[in-house]
C-alpha cells in the first residue's frame, strides 16, 4: 500500500480486507486532533451508527494502518 492509493476525503468501499463491504472515508484533521480520522461505516451516508472511526498521528501511520487492515478500496463512490 502506498500513499497513491489512499484517498482524503472521498468515499470508498472496502472491497477486500477488514470490514469488507462496509464504506470508508479519511480526514485530515490536524487542526483538531493532529491527525488523520478513519471513518468506516456499513451505511454510504455514514448515519446508521453501524460503524467505527480510528485515529492514526502520521501519513506513514495511515500507510501501516491500510496495509495492516489489508483493504482494496474502490474510491469516489459518491
Amino acid at each position: 500500500m502506498t500513499r497513491a492509493n489512499i484517498e482524503i476525503n472521498k468515499i470508498g468501499k472496502i472491497l477486500k480486507g477488514d470490514n469488507e463491504n462496509y464504506y470508508i472515508l479519511i480526514k485530515e484533521d490536524f487542526e483538531n486532533t493532529g491527525g488523520y480520522l478513519i471513518y468506516v461505516s456499513e451505511d454510504l451516508n455514514f448515519k446508521s451508527g453501524n460503524g467505527f472511526d480510528y485515529w492514526v498521528e502520521k501519513l506513514e501511520n495511515l500507510v501501516g494502518f491500510f496495509e495492516e487492515s489489508k483493504w482494496e478500496i474502490k474510491w469516489n463512490i459518491k
